[in-house]
């Protein structure tokens, strides 16, 4: 029962008027009044502790965040028809929380839906941007360090860092007994010759999250999109002009191109997302929604308004309405079955993600520095949850900047290098290179390039021989003296990213 000090009061003051005072006065009586009021008092502040436990779970933030239930001027407009009715559920737990990430402050953040505030901040130290909830963990992908971290679902802390040294991380899911992560291989060399095409390779990294160690390897290209769902794990990858789509087996790792089928449109999609019978993509391209089996035979297609983008896609399918939100700052609900629209929400912010949980739509906007929360029946934005400072928007992901190669030598190769760029030499064969005093084969000898060492290139090109010449210091030995590049069937000297 709380601890009402006016009624208190009222109960004590009579007698402590008059005469009848006299008796708190005795030896002993006065110190225990005192204690009395003491113990009452201290009995209503454990009545509001206990009330709001989550004071006990709170980690210090690295800055402060604020919530607010209003929203910025201008308020998003909806129009909303009628969608089919389902029953929320009861006061989420802990585990119905909402987790988000902020990467400029490296905060992990677990909102409370019952009170549409940051319950728990977890500082990190890194720099988290996506979030996978599954296997038992959650788990945050730091794209600028290629990484992902595990924390616990009920204590908060981080479990694991592994690092991805494979290539440059680009996507993460969780799911079909795997943490998933997406990546774009290192290219060997950024340089290409007038006659060559760039297509990044890449693949799919799994995780085992029992160990929280890398055990597999599917090799699709350069992934841009991961989902999980009908018994396999899904890569959406980048090539020069569609985005083919390959259906991984996750115990095997056996990959399968799908191609759609019962459509003349390419695969150019944006997002995609499984569900427990079929597989939703989106194309920015053809402003089209795409429900399709496993095997790419199309169950439907859904055309859109194409609009300019401002941000990502993504989609989710909840509480018996397909979630979308889109490149240009609505959300859309729709009806899964005839893509009719049931509700339009425009917050006229770029948007990043789209989740379900306890009851309720969260849309991740990072780049507005918040959360939005909207009623899953009619799509309207019931509170807007501020997550720290605001991400700037990130472009959508391009390809690796190329640098044609040059042919400074009729006589000679291609040649890759500039004056002021760094170049190593391959560990194998394991042989070192000569350095000679001046470009040519018969000058003098002054030093070695070893097996897998790193050069800076000082001066060139210069042609002797029908070789391209650079001279260059090693960076492990201290040598100065000019080396060849390379001969018509390979280079010697390749250039660092």
């Amino acid at each position: 029962m709380p601890f009402d000090a006016q009624l208190f009061l009222k109960r004590v003051k009579p007698s402590l008027s008059g005469k009848s005072i006299g008796c708190f006065h005795e030896k002993g009586r006065t110190v225990q009044l005192r204690m009395f009021i003491f113990t009452v008092l201290i009995i209503g502040l454990s009545a509001c502790t206990q009330a709001n436990p989550l004071s006990a779970m709170l980690v210090t933030p690295a800055m402060p965040v604020e919530s607010t239930n209003t929203l910025p001027a201008p308020s998003p407009t909806m129009e909303t028809s009628v969608s089919p009715a389902f029953t929320p559920s009861p006061t989420p737990s802990p585990a119905e929380w909402v987790w988000t990430a902020n990467p400029i402050n490296g905060n992990l953040l677990v909102i409370d839906p019952s009170s549409n505030s940051i319950a728990v901040i977890i500082p990190t130290g890194f720099h988290p941007e996506e979030i996978a909830i599954g296997e038992g963990a959650v788990w945050a992908l730091d794209r600028s360090a290629d990484r992902v971290m595990r924390f616990n679902l009920t204590t908060y802390q981080m479990e694991a860092v592994i690092p991805i040294p494979q290539g440059k991380t680009m996507a993460l899911a969780s799911g079909e007994g795997g943490v998933w992560v997406g990546i774009e291989e290192h290219p060997l060399s950024n340089v290409l010759r007038p006659y060559e095409e760039y297509i990044p390779n890449g693949g799919v990294i799994r995780i085992d999250p029992r160990t929280n160690q890398v055990n597999g390897y599917a090799e699709v290209g350069s992934v841009s999109r991961l989902t999980t769902g009908l018994g396999y794990v899904w890569a959406l990858t980048r090539n020069t002009v569609d985005t083919p789509l390959y259906r991984i087996e996750p115990q095997s790792l056996q990959r399968e191109e799908i191609t759609l089928h019962g459509t003349h449109d390419w695969l150019m999609e944006d997002a995609f997302h499984a569900d427990d019978k079929s597989l939703w993509l989106f194309s920015q391209a053809f402003a089209r929604l795409y429900r399709m089996n496993p095997d790419g035979r199309l169950y439907s297609v859904f055309s859109l308004r194409q609009q300019k983008p401002i941000g990502y896609a993504d989609l989710r399918l909840a509480y018996g309405s397909l979630w979308f939100a889109t490149p240009w700052g609505d959300v859309l609900q729709l009806d899964p079955s005839t893509g009719t629209e049931r509700s339009r929400t425009s917050l006229r912010v770029p948007l990043r993600s789209i989740t379900a949980g306890a009851g309720t739509i969260w849309v991740h906007a990072p780049a507005d520095g918040a959360v939005y929360r909207l009623d899953a029946l009619t799509g309207e934005v019931q509170a807007r949850i501020e997550i720290g400072e605001k991400v700037p928007p990130t472009p959508v992901v391009t390809a690796t900047p190329i640098q044609r190669a040059t042919k400074p030598c009729e006589d000679a190769p291609y040649s890759r290098l500039q004056v002021g760029m760094r170049a190593y030499t391959f560990k194998e064969p394991d042989l070192p290179q000569r350095l000679h005093k001046e470009p040519g084969k018969e000058s003098e000898r002054v030093g070695w390039i070893q097996p897998g060492e790193t050069v800076t290139v000082l001066e060139g090109p210069m042609c002797a021989e029908g070789w391209v010449w650079w001279k260059v210091r090693t960076e492990r030995g201290g040598y100065t003296g000019w080396a060849a590049e390379g001969d018509e069937n390979e280079y010697w000297l390749n250039p660092l990213r």
